[in-house]
């Protein structure tokens, strides 16, 4: 009996009669390297990998003369150095854009809007520089492969029903810390004060775009070829949270799980993008609406009401539920 298996990377199929799971194989169609998973599935169907014992011993010769190629780009800690310069040029670019401001006597670094310009020329230029590290096309590290529209409708569901359970936990956050969560909501409401327009180019243009780019494109799509599915899915979404501040840090790390199996599902970057959309659209208008009062911030957290809970965990039990469906339908099947 062979083996069965796809290729993470570009969803090629994989049968090898010789080979057990943990052994390296490389994908004929996009040349990334892989490992025979545990859970490969056993076949009668011919060989595309490896069709004889010899065959094997003429690869491992092959293999043996050749240099030792690199492993995928990124690992975890080339993902963690790249957000570090990524910081630091955010942090270059708002003290020179403060420096401008104080010439033309203009609070620069203060205005959503080039807060935006700010962290897109910082994310953009390092992901032209290590996109050359991953010696990949473009489309491998950034696929935006178009997905089935009906898959909209239980991710948006998904959406809402984490942002309900979400903004308890951060309630939840502020009582733990309180005070320091207090100031951060101060800040992140003062942004609409400044500019609306300015702070939806932030959130709902920059942030979903680049962030995708970075975290799910080139991190977790380096991280699939060198770990597990489970691993590069954690360690993305907990880099993709301290990427955020601390108040944030458990909503951008279940986030960031979400998106990344929603990636690795599809293969695609769209539904990570338009999740990521959808979120902080949600935040804006939810704000724009029910505008809150700073000085309500200082007065003691209130959770909302349990109603409310129990409708965000079923819509996002109903939308995790749907979206498993409506992955098993669109996978493409293996024969």
């Amino acid at each position: 009996m062979a083996l069965k298996f796809k290729c993470p990377n570009c969803n090629e199929k994989i049968v090898t009669k010789f080979l057990k799971a943990g052994d390296t194989v490389e994908c004929k169609k996009c040349g990334a390297e892989l490992t025979v998973p545990e859970h490969a599935t056993q076949t009668s169907e011919e060989s595309t990998f490896l069709n004889s014992a010899s065959e094997i011993a003429d690869s491992a010769a092959t293999t043996a003369s050749q240099p030792t190629q690199s492993k995928p780009y990124p690992g975890i800690l080339q993902a963690i150095w790249v957000i570090i310069l990524i910081n630091l040029l955010i942090i270059s670019l708002a003290l020179l854009s403060g420096a401008i401001g104080a010439i033309i006597n203009y609070p620069l670094h203060k205005h959503p809007a080039l807060i935006a310009i700010v962290n897109l020329v910082a994310i953009v230029l390092v992901l032209v520089i290590d996109f050359g590290n991953t010696k990949a096309r473009f489309q491998e590290v950034f696929p935006l492969t178009p997905i089935k529209t009906s898959l909209l409708f239980p991710l948006t569901i998904t959406l809402i029903g984490l942002m309900i359970v979400l903004a308890e936990m951060t309630t939840l956050i502020s009582v733990i810390i309180p005070g320091r969560s207090e100031q951060f909501a101060k800040y992140f409401i003062s942004l609409f004060d400044k500019s609306l327009w300015g702070t939806a180019l932030a959130l709902v243009v920059v942030a979903p775009f680049t962030e995708e780019f970075l975290f799910r494109g080139l991190i977790l799509r380096g991280f699939l070829n060198r770990y597990s599915i489970i691993k590069a899915i954690l360690v993305s979404a907990l880099l993709f949270a301290l990427f955020h501040s601390i108040f944030q840090f458990l909503s951008a790390f279940l986030a960031g799980i979400l998106l990344a199996w929603w990636f690795v599902k599809t293969r695609s970057l769209l539904p990570c993008i338009y999740g990521h959309i959808v979120n902080n659209a949600l935040i804006l208008i939810f704000i724009i609406i029910i505008p809150p009062k700073i000085s309500d911030l200082t007065e003691p957290a209130q959770f909302g009401p349990l109603w409310l809970d129990v409708v965000g965990f079923v819509l996002l039990g109903l939308g995790i539920w749907l979206s498993v469906r409506m992955f098993k339908k669109i996978e493409i099947a293996l024969p």
